[in-house]
């Protein structure tokens, strides 16, 4: 599979539960019956919105672990998946892209292979 990555701009965890949590875990399948690798484990207030968590397997199972329904609180959790789009496309992937302005040309920054180019630094995208 191509190299996902998963992203939780809106996270909070009930910290005064026993355990609540969310584990992102690497699966070697579609059907992720065998996981390859812990990605992280989330709680309290959780990664940030500007944190990726990405899999190079293709694949991601994210669990979720709550013990707040007792108390009648719980967390809440936005997340989504971000597969990787292609160089040009004004969206960095983080994993394969130094940088991507949205654009194909040599000579602004950020080169048509999506490198960033002598003299220049990556800010934002």
């Amino acid at each position: 599979g191509r190299p996902v990555s998963i992203s939780f701009p809106d996270f909070k965890t009930d910290v005064e539960g026993e355990y609540d949590y969310v584990a992102v875990l690497e699966c070697s399948n579609r059907h992720c019956n065998d996981t390859t690798s812990e990605i992280a484990i989330l709680d309290d207030d959780g990664p940030g919105s500007d944190a990726f968590f990405t899999s190079q397997t293709g694949f991601l199972m994210v669990s979720f672990v709550s013990d707040s329904w007792r108390r009648q609180r719980g967390f809440r959790a936005r997340w989504g998946l971000y597969p990787f789009g292609s160089c040009g496309d004004g969206f960095r992937d983080h994993v394969r892209e130094e940088c991507d302005d949205g654009n194909m040309v040599a000579g602004d920054g950020c080169s048509p292979t999506c490198r960033v180019e002598k003299g220049f630094t990556c800010t934002g995208g």
